[in-house]
């Protein structure tokens, strides 16, 4: 092995763990925060427990403590492998530099791997809930005619609210199409209403209706005739476990003279209550109504 590789993963070795691990903190995943995480993890399976609601009730003097002990049950997610690969060859070492190279491939390293598991927290988690049977209760519909307004944010927070699921901490994803729709909204874009639009995690985000954090994203699906699915969910509703976080190796190929920076995450997650989770479908614009503006 040359000796300019060899240094140079040592040096990697030393000090890309801590960049990944603080890279993908800081912009990797934007819904980990925002749902629940497991109690459990065992084997293939990470184990997320549900108990139901118990209501204190009156004693007498002299009777005996009634029994209120809640209903319990669990649900389980199946962990799966999420990779990236990177090489950095001899030519990538003398044209970045090492420190250079070395924080950009923690940075697309962290983001890949977290944007992956927003994925399957909207997959597997969230999409369960227009699913045939669900007991979920959307607002609007798949052939709806309006774009997101201030009055179908009401009602879905009116329905969450009334299913009297969690602690009441809501989270809304959006498309850019219907930030852009929210931004028009003086309730929404005025900060006297609450906390102002910010950039985090290469995304927009504010909150709103005090205990609602809205935030924009790409990954959300949209039918062939434009209507795009939204959700407003209560942070109880939908679990996500990551095992021990972010994970990376770094393997020499001496055929090709580069060392290949391997990130990975071991993932799962699910739907836990479905009337925790509000669907909300939207009418886009084409874009080619946009380039006709």
């Amino acid at each position: 092995m040359p000796a300019l590789t060899s240094d140079i993963s040592s040096l990697m070795e030393t000090f890309f763990t801590p960049e990944l691990i603080l890279e993908y903190q800081r912009k990797g995943s934007q819904l980990k925060h925002l749902v629940m995480g497991p109690k459990h993890i065992a084997a293939e399976f990470a184990k997320f427990y549900v108990l139901s609601k118990i209501e204190a009730v009156k004693k007498e003097r002299g009777e005996v403590i009634p029994i209120t002990a809640p209903t319990h049950g669990d649900i389980s997610a199946k962990i799966e492998q999420y990779y990236t690969r990177e090489p950095i060859g001899r030519d990538d070492e003398a044209l970045f530099g090492f420190p250079d190279i070395r924080e950009r491939y923690a940075v697309t390293g962290a983001m890949a791997v977290g944007r992956k598991c927003d994925d399957i927290i909207v997959k597997n988690g969230l999409s369960l809930s227009v699913k045939s049977g669900s007991q979920s209760t959307p607002v609007g519909s798949a052939s709806t005619d309006t774009g997101i307004t201030l009055a179908k944010v009401q009602a879905a927070v009116e329905i969450l609210g009334s299913n009297d699921v969690g602690m009441g901490n809501y989270a809304c994803l959006v498309a850019p199409q219907q930030w852009q729709d929210l931004m028009k909204i003086d309730q929404f874009a005025n900060a006297d209403f609450g906390l102002p639009q910010v950039w985090g995690n290469a995304t927009y985000q504010s909150r709103w209706f005090d205990r609602t954090m809205f935030i924009e994203y790409t990954g959300l699906a949209v039918s062939s005739n434009l209507v795009r699915t939204c959700f407003l969910w209560d942070q109880s509703a939908v679990g996500f476990a990551d095992a021990d976080g972010i994970k990376y190796y770094i393997d020499f190929d001496g055929r090709r003279d580069q060392n290949d920076i391997v990130s990975y995450v071991d993932a799962a997650a699910t739907l836990i209550q479905e009337k925790g989770v509000v669907p909300i479908f939207c009418k886009e614009q084409s874009t080619a109504t946009y380039a006709a503006l």
